[in-house]
C-alpha cells in the first residue's frame, strides 16, 4: 500500500508542478495588448469575432441528436 501512496502522491506532484507551469505560460501574455490603441484593440475583437461565427456556422444545432 506504500507503494501505491507513493504513486499517488507523485502524480499530484507532478501535476501541480505543471499547473504552476501552465499559469506561467499564460501570464507571459497578460497586458500584451496594452500598447494598442483603443480602435486597433476593437479591431482585433471585431475580427475574432467574425471569424469564429465563420467558423462555427456550419455546425449543426443538433449535434447531440442520435438516429
Amino acid at each position: 500500500r506504500l507503494s501505491q501512496l507513493y504513486d499517488i502522491i507523485h502524480f499530484y506532484r507532478l501535476y501541480l508542478e505543471t499547473d504552476r507551469q501552465d499559469k506561467k505560460d499564460v501570464m507571459r501574455f497578460a497586458g500584451c495588448w496594452e500598447d494598442m490603441t483603443e480602435k486597433d484593440f476593437n479591431d482585433l475583437s471585431n475580427d475574432m469575432t467574425k471569424r469564429r461565427r465563420k467558423a462555427f456556422s456550419g455546425r449543426m444545432n443538433h449535434e447531440t441528436i442520435i438516429d
